[in-house]
């Protein structure tokens, strides 16, 4: 079982993940806490099994990106941290 601080399941019903979700969840996990580090607001990602594992990004007013899979998800937050370091370089 891996260690994930800032991925949970949606009302705490678990699910299964596949060997390429888990390495995903992996680096999804060490992203969201990069990006936490780096923003003002805390976000996290909860797992849904509605129609298979769907992965939403959310933070504490709301979901801000939902239904993907572990990969787009990935690549959501990829772009996400891409343009937080975009944006603190243009106010230096």
């Amino acid at each position: 079982m891996i260690q994930m601080l800032n991925i949970k399941w949606d009302n705490g019903v678990t699910g299964y993940l596949s060997k390429s979700e888990k390495e995903l969840c992996e680096k999804i996990d060490r992203e969201i806490s990069a990006i936490n580090a780096v923003s003002k607001t805390e976000i996290s990602v909860v797992i849904s099994i509605e129609g298979g594992n769907q992965f939403h990004i959310r933070r504490d007013t709301g979901s801000l990106i939902g239904y993907m899979n572990a990969e787009q998800c990935w690549y959501a937050l990829k772009g996400i941290m891409t343009s937080l370091l975009y944006m603190e370089r243009q106010v230096d």
